[in-house]
């Protein structure tokens, strides 16, 4: 689902620029990275990817909050609930906003202290929660 989400919508943006490609392409480019990334053994190693990735995360919902705030309208104009369409994006979106939850373990086995990693405000609940707040804030405006 992950792969799908993702090379539609880099068809969307590059099919503006360079004219329209099938999104199986895109699927192939993503492709050779992911193989890449999924070589990589040692987490030490996959940190400034994931640095990197976490910025452009950050970036993405700035700019998507600057555009969402520039004319809202009133909530009970809102749908209360999507389509069935709608409904493979909002879990293609909910399993990439919580993919990393599977580092948890070998991570916490890295850890010099791994007691911090628990507890209810441990640094596994609190990205959890911020996490949470800022893909539901998204999905909500």
């Amino acid at each position: 689902v992950y792969i799908v989400f993702i090379s539609q919508n880099l068809q969307q943006i590059f099919d503006s620029y360079y004219g329209e490609v099938d999104y199986h392409i895109y699927m192939a480019i993503i492709l050779i990275p992911m193989l890449v990334l999924a070589n990589i053994k040692n987490l030490k190693h996959l940190s400034p990817v994931s640095m990197l990735s976490n910025i452009l995360l950050f970036t993405g919902l700035c700019i998507i909050s600057y555009y969402i705030f520039q004319d809202l309208p009133c909530t009970w104009e809102r749908k209360t609930v999507a389509t069935f369409g709608q409904l493979p994006l909002y879990f293609g979106t909910a399993l990439f906003a919580f993919t990393g939850i599977n580092v948890v373990l070998p991570l916490e086995n890295q850890m010099k202290s791994p007691a911090d990693l628990k507890g209810w405000n441990g640094v596994l609940n609190t990205s959890m929660v911020i996490v949470s707040s800022l893909f539901i804030a998204v999905g909500f405006f």
